[in-house]
């Protein structure tokens, strides 16, 4: 229950615990010494001494806890502060040292701590941003390279979404929904198609041709379904053929290319 309080606060109740205990331990003492005595003595002087002394006692420990709360507790919740300023806000500066002198090498060692840990993010930041910037130059590049390709290329994950396509293929994409990047290409293309031509291709391996449709079945592209080295596939499309006739059952047909 007490770490719930504050740390001043449980340290004042720790100097009014040294107060009170202070403060009984007296009245023990003079106790023990009235019941030893050889006569019957007044306890009046022994009351006054207690009086006098619990006084002086708690004066003491208020005394002790003033400075103890002045240089010692509101520094350490003072840097703990900055402390957590830093670390959420991002937030640069030198941390007041002076202001926590009395504590020894804390405040040095939490500058320290804060310099490093600032050091850190910022060095992780621009290498992160430099990785970005080197991997959005490398897509640009691709793509470029891609659209000089006349086939459409499109490249999709194992779940068929859609991760990076050229310049040809954000043609066809446009004529059948706005094309987009992660978009599922039974967003764009017949699902059966793509899931006939996955399937075989997880099951024979190599490159399968296939004709596909677009969503609405209306018109046929001939495409090609590649495996990646890595996780997932790329799909190359040819320039549409004839539109399908809406009453016309589609047709089928897939090549297994070893």
């Amino acid at each position: 229950m007490l770490t719930r309080l504050s740390l001043r606060l449980r340290i004042f109740l720790f100097f009014c615990l040294v107060a009170a205990g202070g403060a009984g331990l007296a009245a023990g003492a003079l106790y023990f010494g009235w019941v030893r005595a050889e006569s019957t003595l007044p306890t009046g002087p022994f009351v006054t001494a207690f009086v006098v002394f619990a006084f002086l006692n708690t004066g003491l420990a208020v005394v002790i806890w003033l400075l103890f709360d002045e240089n010692v507790a509101k520094p350490i919740n003072t840097l703990a502060a900055n402390l957590r300023l830093r670390a959420h806000s991002g937030v640069e500066g030198e941390l007041d040292v002076d202001a926590a002198r009395y504590l020894g090498d804390l405040a040095p060692a939490a500058q320290a701590v804060s310099h490093t840990l600032s050091s850190s993010v910022m060095n992780t930041a621009s290498a992160v941003a430099h990785k970005t910037a080197r991997l959005q130059a490398e897509a640009e590049r691709l793509t470029a390279l891609l659209t000089e390709i006349p086939v459409a290329t499109i490249m999709v994950n194992e779940r068929m979404g859609i991760v990076l396509y050229d310049g040809q293929a954000a043609d066809i994409l446009s004529g059948i929904a706005p094309p987009r990047l992660k978009a599922p290409l039974v967003d764009y293309f017949y699902a059966a198609d793509l899931g006939r031509a996955k399937s075989t291709l997880n099951q024979m391996g190599g490159e399968v041709a296939f004709d596909l449709r677009d969503k609405d079945a209306t018109t046929t592209f001939m495409a090609k379904l590649k495996p990646l080295d890595r996780a997932g596939y790329m799909l190359l499309i040819d320039m549409p053929e004839v539109p399908l006739k809406p009453e016309a059952a589609p047709r089928w047909s897939m090549t297994l290319i070893s």
